[in-house]
């Protein structure tokens, strides 16, 4: 009889580990849910029917794309298929549990039930989702750095198309005219007895120095400064769509928004005209140094002129 009763206690015992063990298969303790902005992922300990836990939360921002987290932990109770969890934040969520889906409601900000449906998943599934979401910030990101340096590799290369100095050049002939023009005047003015040099000195000041001094280092100068400076920004446009270029293939994205034939083109023309630029401003440059030279010359000859009157005075 003993042994008897020893064997039904065993089994008694053995039924009750067995039903133990099908009522935590039946309740995973570990539920993902994912949308196409959003990734939750809760898991918990349970305790004689009571839970502690964490709560991730994976959002993606609808303009920038980029990926905020959350983590609140909670405290909670599981009673059969019925669940009720309070977060660590004071929001209280219930719900039902069991083997296919976990679904939590709580009040939303409009006064209305929310209702979130998980599926079981693990902390992997949930990495999986945020990595999506980061694939397509990176993706977002990329599109819009070759987006804006193609458009800007576009807009300096025909920039560098207009960039002449005809209208330095021309301004320059008409001046050297004007300064020998004034030269000339001078001499007629200084013939005239009695004359002092300071008579001579405002037409020697004002018109052929301030002629000199104005188209060279003002109008020239300013507009040298401002080729070189293109010139600068398109070899940057071009290693920066390069640099793009290759980030943005790098990721094998699907649609690509320009393709390699537009880019290579768009990199070429940039270099075509950064080499046309250059050259044109070298011949300006010496355009400009040889104008220098002659209204210098000019302008030298007539301070000669001034200084002598001021040997000879009023005679």
């Amino acid at each position: 009889m003993k042994k008897r009763a020893s064997g039904i206690i065993a089994l008694l015992l053995s039924l009750l580990v067995l039903a133990g063990c099908t009522g935590q298969g039946n309740v995973p303790s570990e539920y993902v849910a994912v949308s196409t902005s959003s990734a939750l992922f809760i898991n918990w300990a349970e305790t004689d029917h009571k839970l502690t836990g964490q709560l991730q939360l994976a959002s993606v921002d609808s303009n920038t794309l980029a990926v905020s987290s959350e983590n609140e932990s909670f405290n909670g109770v599981l009673n059969g298929a019925d669940i009720s969890i309070t977060l660590s934040n004071g929001k209280t969520m219930s719900g039902t549990s069991n083997k296919n889906v976990l679904t939590l409601s709580y009040p939303a900000n409009d006064g209305t039930m929310a209702t979130i449906a998980f599926k079981p998943g693990s902390v992997t599934d949930f990495n999986q989702a945020v990595d999506g979401f980061q694939k397509q910030k990176k993706e977002k990101d990329a599109s819009d750095a070759l987006s804006s340096s193609f458009a800007n590799i576009n807009q300096d290369t025909s920039q560098a198309a207009t960039i002449n100095f005809d209208s330095n050049m021309a301004s320059f002939e008409s001046d050297l005219k004007k300064m020998q023009s004034d030269y000339q005047k001078l001499l007629s003015d200084a013939s005239v007895r009695p004359l002092t040099s300071e008579q001579l000195a405002g037409t020697l000041e004002s018109d052929l120095a301030g002629n000199l001094e104005y188209d060279l280092h003002g109008t020239l100068a300013d507009d040298l400064q401002s080729a070189k400076a293109l010139y600068a920004q398109l070899g940057n446009d071009i290693t920066k769509l390069q640099q793009n270029w290759k980030m943005y293939q790098s990721l094998n994205v699907s649609d690509s928004i320009v393709s390699a034939d537009a880019v290579s083109s768009a990199i070429g023309d940039a270099q075509k005209q950064q080499a046309a630029l250059s050259q044109r401003i070298a011949v300006a440059q010496k355009q400009g140094d040889t104008y220098y030279s002659q209204g210098e010359k000019i302008y030298q000859t007539a301070s000669k002129c001034v200084s002598g009157l001021t040997a000879s005075g009023s005679n």
